[in-house]
């Protein structure tokens, strides 16, 4: 294997250019066994160079669900950002990644970390994205896990359910913004997408006016 013999020759690890650093680059092309190597001979697996992102944040956006694995494994840090770079959860977000963002939530990423490049994790999912990629599923996902520290006994994902399969995925995300944004539930969430039962409300107000009078 060159990278070995080179490794063996003295090669400095962590050193880069404006491609990246071995490690980057051997994410951004999903060999594990070079990845494997290098962090044995003690590259950071945080590390960086030239790219803004690190290696969990390229295997993010790239869909790797393997290279992620790997690197979760190894201790990356999973709210990694530099540079205004987007968090690798806005990154698989972004792409509608399921299978990454569950992992990635799995182990206690930061849903509300600081918008990145294609904004928050939730702004990622954004109404531009094609219909045939639009899922309801991982909207309510990422809600159910974006609990604000003031608001960490609040269960969200009650009303995720009131929203996420019975309406368009604009909707969804409109919605999910809005809770996010206050940082609390207020009752005028919980009426949106339930106006059938706000016009029954009015009719049978009008009915007992009529009877009234």
């Amino acid at each position: 294997m060159v990278t070995k013999l080179l490794l063996e020759k003295g090669a400095q690890v962590n050193e880069g250019g404006s491609c990246g650093t071995a490690l980057q680059i051997a994410s951004a092309r999903g060999n594990i066994s070079v990845m494997k190597l290098l962090l044995d001979k003690g590259a950071k697996v945080d590390g960086f160079m030239g790219y803004s992102v690190s290696p969990l944040q390229r295997a993010s956006e790239r869909g790797d669900l393997a290279v992620v694995e790997f690197l979760l494994e190894k201790g990356v840090c999973v709210n990694f950002q530099q540079n205004g770079s987007p968090s690798a959860l806005q990154l698989a977000a972004s792409t509608w990644d399921k299978r990454i963002v569950k992992l990635l939530l799995d182990h206690r990423t930061n849903v509300n970390a600081p918008a990145g490049w294609y904004g928050t994790a939730l702004q990622a999912v954004s109404p531009q994205t094609p219909s045939w990629l639009a899922d309801n599923q991982l909207v309510a996902q990422l809600l159910e896990n974006a609990i604000k520290p003031k608001e960490q006994q609040r269960n969200f994902g009650a009303e995720v359910q009131k929203f996420s399969g019975s309406t368009r995925l604009e909707r969804s995300v409109e919605i999910a913004k809005l809770l996010l944004d206050s940082g609390s539930l207020d009752s005028t969430f919980a009426d949106h997408g339930d106006n059938d039962s706000d016009a029954n409300a009015d009719d049978d107000g009008n009915a007992k006016q009529n009877e009234d009078v």
